[in-house]
């Protein structure tokens, strides 16, 4: 049976009654005390009080560590035990109390753990985390060993005594708030979709259980069990580095095109800059095993099927990284790009030149051009290409231009093949720069057009150069640009013809043809007499006197009809003649 509490009698006691009592209540009956065996009671002389009492029995159930207050008196024998008791515990202990319940998430690398990643709980369905739980409880920053820990209260059940708590079988999202200084967080990883990376805790939680990642939750997420963070990509300077080590390595689970050729490519680049460069196609794992300058992974950052691959996938990056080796994922065909991310990091690059980013994407056909620039930084060499493109007179479409001269001036670099090169049919160019150092060089292009091309009415347009795809010069018949080991430059140069056409006609007339033709037709002076009905030939010297070659000429004569004169043929090359002629009897109006 409870004592009520002073000023309260049993009728409004708020706590469960254990004995069964048939009593008057009166505002004069008070219990005054409590035996096994006895009962002391005063009521007002006019009243008939019966108490019919039920033998105490022990409660074998511990009364939760909560606010609420307990329903039976504790001896001071009982208390001090209990203070005694609460003294004696390890204040930084996991262990769960009477109310409370422990979730664990294994944070970091297997088998090491990582320390000072910050977790948090939310609330929230099955569609996903709504808000976060506030009370510090509800956060949680990994350990030494990886082990972030959560004690959760009020996840004591029911009783006879006491209400549920509001955290029993609660089900909890964890999200990461924050990673340690060199490392940093995946929010979503690609899965058959960019998915968030988040994970909800068991049905079950109750006091005094422990529940963990790798076993309780996670794990029956597809996860597996460890939650990961990604080491910060180390820094790695290639320019102008002989005695590079570079690990070139085929990720299968994404498209990759022609590698092998291209990797041959490289390794002749290299040669004799005692750089090396050794393929591996046993994956990440396998250059973890040894040290290199930059890691080259081509055909990275493919979906995974579940949490666990890519998990693993960033757990074999993280070993690589440690080792110092900047990791450069290459992806060339459909990816998630949380995943490349989460791979090396979150520098982007779509440049055919490696310009230091964590990441570039390309067609497949374009991964020679970046492992060309990556091979150009380690040897201190930076490539350049002239095109030269033609629009002739009267033409709407510019074309290849062959036979037309460039040179090229730098400070600090010596250049091959030469100096003044000639575009071929494909009407391009094409120097090396060998660099004096990783220094930005100044370099001048000019354009060389001869005697003979100008006196055919070709003049400068324009020019425009990029380095590494993004246009940093402009001009006509020079451009000038600074560039550094590795740089990829393209350059355009566009000539177009600017021609007068003209025409000079000589006009005579003749008497009448014999049967030696005009040779002995007597000529008509200009301003003679001819009578009437006379027939006379007219001829017409047409001549060629403009810059540029002349098709479908055509002859009139305001006196003839329009098709009156004939011309052996209908187009004149510059400076060229040809005779037209036409013949009648001459009339009044001539």
């Amino acid at each position: 049976m409870q004592r009520p509490e002073p000023g309260t009698g049993m009728c409004n006691s708020p706590g469960p009654i254990r004995t069964s009592v048939a009593a008057v209540c009166s505002a004069a009956l008070v219990i005054a005390g409590l035996t096994a065996g006895t009962v002391l009671a005063s009521a007002a002389e006019s009243e008939s009080v019966t108490i019919h009492e039920t033998p105490r029995q022990e409660s074998t159930t511990q009364s939760p560590s909560t606010d609420k207050k307990s329903t039976a008196r504790s001896s001071p024998t009982a208390t001090a035990q209990e203070t005694e008791t609460a003294e004696e515990e390890d204040d930084t202990a996991v262990e769960p109390e009477e109310t409370e319940a422990t979730i664990t998430v294994h944070v970091g690398d297997n088998p090491s753990g990582l320390a000072g990643v910050s977790l948090r709980l939310y609330s929230g369905g099955e569609s996903g985390p709504t808000s976060a739980v506030t009370g510090s409880w509800a956060q949680c920053t990994s350990n030494g060993s990886g082990e972030c820990s959560f004690t959760i209260p009020d996840t004591h059940p029911a009783t006879d005594d006491y209400e549920q708590g509001e955290n029993y079988d609660q089900r909890f999202w964890v999200v990461q708030e924050s990673a340690p200084a060199g490392w940093y967080a995946n929010a979503t990883v690609g899965l058959s979709s960019e998915t968030p990376y988040r994970f909800r805790t068991g049905p079950a939680l109750r006091a005094g259980a422990s529940y963990n990642s790798g076993s309780d939750f996670m794990r029956t997420q597809g996860s597996s069990g460890t939650w990961q963070n990604s080491r910060t990509n180390p820094s790695a300077s290639l320019s102008c580095r002989p005695g590079a080590k570079i690990a070139l390595i085929l990720d299968r689970s994404g498209a990759v095109g022609d590698f092998t050729a291209a990797a041959q490519t490289m390794k002749r680049r290299l040669a004799g800059t005692h750089s090396t460069v050794t393929v591996l196609d046993g994956g990440l794992e396998q250059a973890a095993q040894g040290s290199y300058d930059l890691a080259i992974v081509v055909g990275a950052g493919a979906k995974a099927s579940s949490f666990a691959d890519i998990e693993h996938t960033i757990h074999s990056a993280n070993a690589v990284k440690a080792q110092g080796t900047r990791i450069l994922a290459v992806s060339v065909g459909e990816t998630s790009a949380a995943n490349l991310q989460a791979i090396a990091g979150s520098q982007t690059s779509s440049s055919v030149s490696y310009n230091g980013a964590d990441v570039h994407t390309m067609s497949p056909g374009r991964l020679p051009m970046l492992l060309d620039s990556v091979a150009d930084q380690l040897a201190c060499e930076t490539t350049v290409q002239i095109t030269q493109q033609l629009s002739a007179y009267g033409q709407d479409t510019a074309t290849a231009g062959s036979g037309w001269n460039f040179r090229l001036e730098s400070t600090h670099a010596d250049n091959a093949p030469e100096a003044t090169q000639q575009t071929g049919e494909q009407g391009t160019v094409f120097y090396t720069l060998d660099l004096d150092s990783a220094k930005a060089t100044g370099l001048t292009l000019n354009s060389l057009l001869t005697d003979q091309q100008q006196a055919d009415g070709w003049v400068a347009k324009d020019s425009s150069c990029d380095v590494n795809g993004t246009r940093v010069a402009s001009g006509k018949a020079t451009a000038e640009l600074k560039v550094t080991p590795g740089d990829r430059v393209e350059c355009t140069f566009h000539a177009v013809q600017t021609l007068d056409a003209a025409l000079k006609i000589s006009k005579q007339a003749w008497g009448t043809e014999n049967i030696a033709g005009l040779a002995d037709a007597p000529q008509i002076p200009p301003g003679s007499s001819i009578s009437a009905g006379t027939t006379v030939t007219w001829t017409y010297l047409v001549t060629n006197t403009g810059e540029t070659p002349l098709d479908d000429v055509v002859v009139t004569d305001n006196q003839l009809p329009d098709d009156a004169i004939s011309c052996p043929r209908n187009t004149l090359a510059v400076g060229e003649s040809m005779t037209c002629t036409a013949s009648g009897a001459v009339t009044a109006d001539h």
